[in-house]
């Protein structure tokens, strides 16, 4: 999604927060934000931004 996004962004995607599936405990998941482009682990409480990918 990093790629796409700093590549010329054809996926669309926007300035939020978006969740990974990558876990990081109990009730933390790696996200990351665009706006700044961090990666972390954030609190699974939080609403964020899903954005389905699919290898072929």
């Amino acid at each position: 999604m990093c790629v796409v996004y700093n590549n010329g962004n054809g996926a669309n995607l926007n300035t939020n927060f978006y969740w990974s599936s990558t876990e990081n405990g109990v009730n933390i998941a790696w996200g990351q934000y665009f706006g700044l482009g961090n990666q972390d682990g954030y609190d699974k409480d939080f609403t964020y931004y899903v954005r389905a990918v699919r290898a072929f």
